[in-house]
């Protein structure tokens, strides 16, 4: 499925940690971004990263229990998976078998095998996969 550039993005973020709340912060700036749920185990903190930063709308905050609820909403087009690095690929596999985009911080599973699965499974499903690799943009770190 394409997306034009003139709609927004349901995107769900899972983890709101360190690298989390990166995501966080840029997903928020970006007004092509409607960020629509926040999965987290400390729902207090993701309410309270909300709340300071005075969001139009808020999103729904859950706990991991309800991610079949969230990849169910056909309203979340895409998934920025930062958890801890334990969890990423039973997400980022939940995630495109039921067809969303994923955004998944390194690394996305245990074993070479697994993260070639996942990636045959993405292109099987024609969703993109995203592998981040933190600051790989940075032009402190650009040569």
């Amino acid at each position: 499925a394409r997306i034009a550039l003139t709609m927004s993005l349901g995107v769900a973020l899972f983890g709101l940690g360190r690298a989390g709340t990166i995501h966080f912060n840029g997903i928020t700036k970006n007004r092509r971004i409607e960020l629509l749920y926040i999965v987290e185990e400390e729902t207090t903190k993701a309410e309270q990263a909300i709340k300071s930063n005075g969001l139009r709308a808020a999103p729904k905050v859950v706990e991991p229990a309800h991610t079949a609820q969230v990849l169910g909403d056909s309203a979340v087009d895409f998934v920025v998976v930062a958890t801890p690095t334990h969890a990423h690929e039973k997400i980022v596999r939940a995630a495109l078998h039921a067809g969303k985009g994923v955004f998944c911080e390194k690394p996305i599973a245990k074993s070479i095998e697994a993260v070639a699965e996942i990636y045959d499974e993405a292109k099987r499903v024609g969703r993109p996969l995203f592998c981040a690799f933190q600051r790989r943009f940075d032009p402190d770190f650009r040569s």
